[in-house]
């Protein structure tokens, strides 16, 4: 994500928004809603035409364009916020596609059901993507056409596997089974972190997997006895503990940005991790990667926003457009905590955000008032534009102060 001066990104940000608009003008989107989108692109298009004939054989409508420019990837952007469930056809090809990619995180933070479809088994495929794709991928539903013997029978699996995703329902009893409590360190303020996406797998494929009943935890391995650890002594516990399923996914560069996402996103910033704060994430569960899963969780979360509402996404901005019928508290947390962002185009895409979501809960504008100081003039803006759009009475002194 570029940085440049505010008044250069402002110029750009105007003639993005010209250009935008007079693309929208040429793309006819497709009459929906759709039961299903496909996504995938020219190369995939054999193994999309019959996955997408098994499906209308089913009686589900299916939208199918293959994406290999920018304004087909608009378009399918579009169809996808309407549609119920996404089917990504991964590749070689697509791995190199950011909008290939931009289709999973769009669905991710919509809350849709999505399942990948692939004709190379899943861990050849999988490593060709970004890691944080990697992590996402890990936690979706798999339909694998490697034997041609089987494609018949595997064509009938995948359209059940479809259906059942169909039908799953998203309730706000749902979205509470899967809320997780992310804890500040002492003496900051607790929040419920409810998850973005309820309609992943209730399990990751991790490698060597185990159920552990004796409630044998991470933190109770590595620091028998202790009741809190300096952050240094716990990251090198993580680093070590963990190994197998990083080197699965991260590069030796990428890891730091997992340990940053750690100790800030996941731990608050925290200068000593107590076994208590600790338990708060992990939860009591008696799964041994149970605190694995969390971490990848909230990992998948922040990479998925980063990816929608980064300046180079070809989803933003519909997904900024679209966002109010998006319907999830989780989403308006995660841009909340985007507004933390180092990156200034970040900060002031996710102030914009917020204000398309009509959400004008206090947490929602004492943060956007927050940010009418921040140091860079695009984001100032953004947040009083979204003050604005969300007739926000409070901040009045102080837009009128700046004014």
């Amino acid at each position: 994500m570029g940085g440049g001066s505010s008044k250069q990104r402002g110029g750009a940000a105007t003639e993005g928004a010209k250009q935008a608009k007079k693309a929208a003008e040429t793309e006819a989107v497709p009459v929906g809603p759709f039961d299903v989108a496909i996504s995938g692109t020219s190369e995939d298009a054999a193994l999309a035409e019959f996955i997408k004939g098994k499906m209308e054989g089913a009686s589900l409508t299916v939208y199918w364009k293959p994406s290999n420019v920018e304004k087909d990837a608009r378009i399918l952007g579009k169809v996808l916020v309407d549609t119920k469930c996404l089917v990504s056809v991964v590749s070689a090809t697509s791995a190199k596609m950011n909008h290939c990619t931009d289709h999973v995180s769009l669905a991710y933070i919509s809350n849709k059901p999505i399942v990948v479809v692939s004709s190379t088994p899943k861990a050849d495929v999988i490593q060709k993507f970004h890691f944080g794709m990697k992590l996402t991928l890990e936690n979706l539903y798999w339909s694998v056409f490697d034997r041609a013997e089987e494609r018949e029978n595997n064509g009938r699996q995948f359209v059940q596997l479809v259906q059942e995703q169909l039908s799953k329902p998203t309730t706000e009893a749902t979205l509470e089974t899967v809320t997780v409590t992310e804890s500040a360190p002492p003496g900051g303020m607790s929040r419920r972190r409810a998850r973005i996406n309820t309609k992943l797998r209730s399990h990751g494929s991790i490698e060597g997997e185990t159920v552990d009943t004796t409630k044998d935890t991470f933190f109770d391995r590595n620091f028998p006895g202790e009741t809190e650890v300096p952050w240094f002594k716990f990251q090198q516990a993580f680093l070590s503990d963990y190994e197998a399923q990083l080197s699965g996914l991260f590069t030796e560069d990428q890891v730091p940005w997992l340990l940053e996402m750690l100790r800030n996103d996941v731990f608050g910033g925290a200068e000593k991790i107590s076994r208590d704060h600790f338990m708060t994430i992990r939860g009591h569960s008696p799964d041994k990667n149970a605190f694995w899963r969390q971490v990848s969780q909230i990992a998948v979360e922040k990479f998925n926003m980063q990816e929608v509402f980064n300046m180079r996404s070809t989803v933003r901005l519909t997904a900024i457009e679209k966002l109010s019928q998006f319907q999830n508290p989780a989403v308006v947390d995660a841009l909340i905590r985007l507004l933390e962002d180092p990156d200034p185009n970040v900060r002031a895409v996710a102030a914009v955000s917020l204000g398309r979501t009509g959400n004008a809960s206090d947490d929602v504008v004492d943060n956007l008032i927050t940010l009418l100081k921040d140091a860079d003039r695009i984001v100032r803006q953004g947040a009083c534009l979204s003050l604005g759009h969300l007739k926000a009475e409070k901040a009045v002194p102080h837009i009128g102060h700046i004014w």
